[in-house]
């Protein structure tokens, strides 16, 4: 056992950990809560252990990819002698030059560089024109700066180190087999010890950010954590912990070759220019002007990541660096995969990736400080931390001597933060908790004892929107959506509970719902996503939200995408009236409720583009910030990106005044509403594709009516509701579901309200899909009037089916 007086200053890297990630580590988010937490900035490009243990930024190490342009030694001037006509056949036909190569690469290596040296994908011709940059490990006398274990070493503290690439060598090099090695490495006299745990890097690269196999590999990584952490607790008087993600991992939205592109500049390698394809940049170097100047022009209409300019490379701190790390650098967009490159030049892209942006909020890590002996330091902020900080706060924690004050990490009081709304006035929090606390009581008066009382939607998130009224009183901009879990089914004593507490409060709605709590089987959608990962509990059981599986957005359906859209598509018809069209002025509980229906559009439509690209969370503000970083190097349009940008942006901070006008707001959003409509439909609906809205509600129809099964039992159910009952004509059988024949008419009903020419006949398509099996008033008359008819009808459809 260690002497009593014995500390040990943990170095804990958990590769590509997001701040995010937390949600799915509980031990991991319980040291957050108790500790100090910010995010880690990536260094530029992959390059990062100077920086941990040496303090140096990219400018002061020189470099920031592992391979560097330096002909003179590379060490793979072996390949000059193999680059034979047969080196540009096959792939196949290179591997064995390819390894000849390499294993002479690796006989003029030091033993830390031969454990990851390769010559990966670049081209065999190529090779020789390139070395790798770092041969030494930091705990190599002659690794180039002083580090910090050559401190540790001259002080005589014994440190100990189990990281890539020398964790290789292991008998079992996994995250687990590697955890066993320390804890039989360990021993008392230890001081200091850097741990690097690697399986979520590739698991994130190879599955995406967000998906099943992540979420798996991150509970293996909680466990491991906890394992080597309270370890560590037990065996040392005290522990500081340093924990952090490298990197995080951004979603790949497509892929962009460049081939072409280079090979436009109509220049050649090794006597013009040379480049290097890494996964998310371009690195150029120029024989002569002229090729500098070709390569830009060639350049000049790539879209999807740009070529940094002198300010941008002041701004990522690496405009002093080695001439051998690149003259020119194209930085991919994040989500842009540059795709073949030289470490993946053919097969399956991968499914996320970094080396983007660092202060793109997917790609920063985690960052997590524990002081043995403070615990003042629970709940304190320390914004972004750079890499090269690290360093300082290492010596500061070890005790390891400094000829000048080390300077501390900043720390911020912990934030305030509500449980229900982001509105920094305590009274939006207070008139929150009253409504909440209202209808509780009512809940347990109506339907007596209860499990639990469940709140979802964005006031479950802690993101609920609040307005002020003329006297200064706060408002819930939207509805309050609650579950009461309870084993006796008590949705009919709720509905009309909830239509009495929406008035005694003054909202728009109440969704009072029911559930009996047995969750296990409940499929993935983004309803059962967010109350999962949205909601929280105001009365009753506080783990039952445990019992819903733990989903993966990855895996949400192109359905919920196409749903989404619908919903909301009625949800804008549910605030406009055919008076609207006419030119009548809007009421402002008019404007007001419309606002908060455009706001939901614009959201739906960014969250139908997260979905496909596998990224969509239960935050507003984390899908907000995802979707202004992915959105440009997906090629969305400028316009695109302001609508959703400012519908979540509306959500977090309402104001009203962003909708001065409405309907112009929504004469714009219903194009590119409906484009997506037609888009994730072709995605749903497999095989000829729609180009055109009518055909695509057809078949969106036609294939939510092949189940024929599902559609009779669908059918009964809405049958049995006086409400959606009394809207059809006799009821009879029916081929068809009623709930997607509703839904099918919304977007082309919207459609219809801002048709510049033709609209009488598109009326008329929506009347005669509807009166096949609705009783409709006659369609006839100005198109407001006729409009509003068929209007009316088909949201009070849509209530009874949606609410």
């Amino acid at each position: 056992m260690p002497a009593p007086s014995s500390t040990l200053t943990l170095l804990l890297l958990l590769d590509a950990f997001r701040p995010d990630y937390l949600r799915h580590t509980p031990y991991i988010r319980s040291l957050a809560h108790s500790g100090a937490t910010g995010a880690l900035r990536e260094c530029f490009g992959f390059l990062p252990r100077a920086a941990y243990f040496g303090g140096l930024n990219a400018e002061q190490f020189g470099f920031t990819n592992m391979y560097c342009f330096d002909p003179e030694n590379s060490i793979f001037s072996s390949a000059r002698a193999v680059v034979t006509p047969v080196a540009s056949g096959t792939p196949e036909s290179q591997e064995p030059l390819r390894r000849f190569v390499e294993a002479k690469a690796r006989e003029r290596l030091p033993a830390f560089a031969r454990q990851y040296a390769t010559a990966a994908q670049i081209p065999l011709a190529y090779l020789p024109y390139f070395d790798l940059v770092e041969k030494r490990a930091p705990w190599d006398k002659r690794v180039g700066f002083e580090s910090l274990f050559a401190l540790l070493d001259q002080q005589g503290i014994p440190w100990h180190q189990s990281s890539w690439p020398e964790t290789n060598r292991l008998p079992d090099p996994s995250d687990a087999g590697i955890v066993g090695h320390v804890l039989k490495s360990l021993r008392p006299e230890h001081r200091f010890a850097y741990v690097h745990l690697q399986e979520l890097d590739g698991t994130g690269h190879a599955h995406g950010p967000n998906s099943r196999e992540l979420q798996a590999r991150l509970a293996q990584t909680d466990a491991l954590c906890r394992q080597l952490i309270e370890y560590a607790r037990q065996n040392y008087a005290a522990v500081n912990l340093v924990l952090f993600g490298d990197h995080g991992m951004v979603n790949v939205t497509r892929t962009l070759d460049l081939t072409e592109v280079i090979l436009g500049a109509k220049l050649r390698f090794g006597s013009d220019f040379a480049y290097f394809l890494d996964s998310t940049m371009v690195r150029f170097w120029f024989y002569h002007r002229r090729a500098g100047q070709a390569v830009r022009e060639a350049f000049q209409s790539v879209s999807g990541g740009r070529l940094l300019s002198a300010d941008d490379l002041k701004h990522f701190g690496i405009a002093g660096c080695d001439r051998r790390n690149g003259e020119l650098i194209f930085l991919a967009d994040p989500g842009v995969l540059l795709f073949p490159n030289f470490f993946q030049g053919d097969g399956t892209p991968i499914k996320g990736m970094h080396g983007y942006d660092p202060d793109c909020a997917d790609n920063l890590g985690i960052f997590l400080l524990h002081r043995a002996g403070q615990p003042s330091l629970a709940g304190r902020q320390l914004g972004r931390v750079n890499p090269h900080q690290i360093f300082p706060l290492l010596k500061e924690l070890i005790g390891l001597p400094v000829a000048a004050p080390v300077p501390s990490l900043a720390t911020q009081a912990p934030k305030t933060v509500g449980r229900f709304t982001p509105q920094p006035d305590p009274a939006a929090e207070q008139i929150v908790q009253q409504h909440l606390d209202t209808i509780v009581a009512a809940v347990r008066q109506r339907v007596g004892p209860f499990e639990a009382v469940v709140l979802t939607g964005s006031f479950g998130r802690g993101e609920g929107g609040v307005y002020q009224d003329d006297s200064g009183r706060w408002h819930p901009v939207n509805d309050y959506d609650i579950f009461v879990v309870s084993p006796r089914d008590c949705s009919q004593e709720l509905k009309p509970l909830s239509e009495s507490l929406a008035k005694e409060l003054g909202l728009d709605y109440l969704d009072l719902g029911w559930t009996d709590g047995q969750w296990a089987q409940w499929s993935l959608t983004v309803a059962n996503y967010d109350l999962k990962y949205g909601s929280q509990v105001i009365a009753g059981e506080t783990k039952i939200l445990d019992r819903l599986p733990n989903y993966a957005a990855a895996d949400l359906p192109v359905y919920e995408a196409v749903k989404l859209l619908l919903n909301r598509t009625a949800g804008l018809l549910t605030g406009l009236r055919g008076e609207m069209l006419g030119g009548t002025a809007l009421s402002a509980d008019q404007h007001r409720y419309l606002s908060n229906q455009i706001a939901k559009a614009q959201m739906a439509l960014g969250d139908s583009y997260l979905i496909h690209w596998g990224g969509y969370d239960a935050s507003y503000r984390l899908r907000r910030e995802r979707f202004a970083a992915l959105a440009p190097g997906a090629g969305l349009s400028g316009d695109i990106a302001s609508q959703v940008t400012q519908g979540y942006d509306f959500k977090l901070h309402p104001d009203y005044s962003i909708y001065a006008d409405p309907l112009a707001v929504i004469r714009r959003l219903r194009t590119h509403l409906e484009a997506a409509v037609v888009t994730n439909i072709n995605r749903l609906c497999h095989g000829v594709t729609s180009h055109d809205l009518p055909d695509a509600m057809q078949r969106y129809l036609a294939t939510m009516s092949e189940d024929a099964g599902r559609v009779v039992a669908d059918n009964a159910y809405f049958l049995s509701q006086p409400g959606f009952r009394n809207l059809l004509h006799a009821p009879a059988p029916t081929p068809v579901s009623l709930r997607h024949l509703v839904y099918s008419a919304l977007p082309q009903l919207l459609a219809t309200a801002f048709a510049d020419g033709g609209a009488g006949e598109s009326l008329e398509v929506s009347h005669r899909l509807l009166a096949t099996h609705f009783q409709l008033p006659q369609s006839s008359g100005t198109h407001p009037e006729a409009w509003e008819n068929l209007r009316g009808t088909t949201v009070a459809a849509w209530f009874a089916v949606h609410h």
